[in-house]
């Protein structure tokens, strides 16, 4: 397991630990907050993590070590519950707190609104709750939703036009089968259902030969089995209610962290996750067979070198661009813009340039270099690169 941490100028990474396979991610906080607190040689930053790091243990850890901490509280924990109960029977007054652009969408006008409201109570641990509204999500929770729904809807009438046939005759084999559409889509909660009993009454004759007036019939009860399911209208409303809804948890109180300034820091922890991705697309990190332990950090070890070493020159380029009032560079193909250039975009920019030595009998005679685009001079100029030392 690769355990990284980055810093908020840049999303630098600044600290990286290899664990075993087999550890789980809600026991590796405490350990990591030290080596940072050594790093830092201080404990008051502020740590913003996943919500592996909401276990009594290491949030209860931090805080008396005289750490700050922001981080999800999971879906699990009754707290969630609680709040989502409470706000079906009481009137909300969320505030206002963050409205920004869709990047995916520049060109739509479309904004990204979330309001934000501090839970009249607190975690069990005693920490701060606060939830977060966002409308990008709202949209998402009632797609997923209704899309869930949906795919249950129609695996239900595959399912039926099968009852009673094969072995879906018996009570026990359709309910299981029911059950296991729910189970896959995650939408019982949506759904009433019932298992309905259809009986068929025939007669057969008694005995053998011609049927006359004194023939006796003997009556033959057969039962079959189905279901029912429909949507509950009022529970998908119910549900509805707390579309777009997720908590965050944190010791610091809102003296000294507004519920904006806790929204802004929590957002920038995506960019973790553009690490790791570099760290599997650019990096082309692969699996290996290596047999021995330390094999393994080695290589983990230069990863963490060469994501470094990414970040820092992405950081230098876009403060130099910012400073120099530069909105973006034409590094996309056909000259497109780019407002972010990344470390990946900038050695494509380098790679095909050559660079060739005539030499005789072992001596250097004449170096043959490229002349530079004008776009490379710009780039190595913003990185305070000499074009004849890169030459």
């Amino acid at each position: 397991m690769f355990s990284l941490t980055v810093s908020r100028d840049g999303a630098v990474p600044i600290h990286y630990k290899s664990f075993d396979g087999n550890t789980t991610d809600d026991t590796t906080h405490i350990q990591i907050w030290e080596n940072l607190r050594r790093i830092a040689n201080r404990s008051d930053f502020i740590y913003v993590a996943d919500s592996k790091l909401c276990t009594r243990e290491q949030m209860q850890y931090l805080a008396t070590q005289g750490g700050r901490f922001i981080s999800v509280l999971p879906e699990t924990r009754k707290e969630c519950g609680w709040f989502k109960n409470w706000i079906r029977a009481n009137t909300v007054r969320w505030e206002k707190l963050l409205r920004r652009p869709d990047h995916r969408r520049p060109h739509s006008g479309a904004t990204h609104r979330y309001w934000g409201f501090e839970s009249p109570m607190p975690s069990e641990e005693g920490f701060r709750i606060l939830w977060i509204l966002s409308s990008q999500k709202r949209d998402q929770d009632a797609d997923r939703r209704q899309q869930r729904i949906q795919n249950t809807i129609e695996a239900l009438a595959k399912l039926k036009s099968r009852v009673g046939r094969g072995q879906l005759r018996s009570k026990e084999r359709i309910t299981e089968a029911v059950q296991g559409i729910f189970e896959k889509y995650h939408s019982v909660q949506w759904f009433d259902w019932k298992i309905t009993v259809q009986e068929q009454t025939s007669y057969r004759q008694k005995g053998k030969g011609r049927p006359g007036k004194k023939t006796k019939y003997v009556r033959q009860l057969r039962t079959s089995f189905s279901f029912e399911a429909m949507p509950n209208g009022e529970r998908i409303r119910a549900d509805a209610t707390v579309d777009g809804m997720f908590p965050l948890i944190s010791n610091i109180d809102a003296q000294h962290l507004s519920p904006r300034e806790l929204l802004l820091k929590y957002k920038y922890q995506p960019y973790i996750e553009k690490r790791h991705a570099q760290f599997k697309s650019v990096l082309q990190a692969v699996p290996l067979w290596l047999k021995l332990p330390h094999r393994v950090e080695a290589l983990m070890f230069v990863y963490f070198l060469a994501l470094l070493l990414n970040a820092l020159i992405e950081r230098d380029l876009r403060a130099a661009m910012k400073t120099q009032d530069i909105p973006s560079l034409p590094l996309y193909p056909e000259e497109r813009k780019c407002r972010h250039p990344t470390t990946a975009r900038l050695i494509s920019l380098f790679s095909n340039q050559q660079r060739h030595v005539l030499s005789d009998a072992g001596k250097e005679v004449k170096v043959f270099t490229e002349p530079l685009s004008e776009l490379q001079q710009t780039v190595l100029r913003l990185l305070a690169v000499s074009s004849r030392l890169f030459q």
